[in-house]
């Protein structure tokens, strides 16, 4: 993995950590902000675990050739 790769994993898995803390620290008391501080909490993850098997994909095919 290249070092562009690596500094976008940690920064959203830097940004999942600060959207936990701050959820468990100041969670919302209206269930539409707290639905919209868990939703957003979701997708980082989401995007997370997509970008990452992007590029485990590509590390295998190159590794392939």
């Amino acid at each position: 993995m290249d070092r562009a790769s690596l500094a976008i994993l940690t920064k959203v898995r830097e940004e999942l950590l600060i959207r936990a803390e701050a959820a468990m620290q100041f969670p919302r008391e209206e269930p539409f902000h707290h639905g919209v501080q868990v939703g957003i909490w979701q997708g980082l993850k989401e995007a997370h675990s997509i970008i990452e098997a992007v590029l485990n994909d590509d590390e295998e095919n190159e590794a392939r050739r």
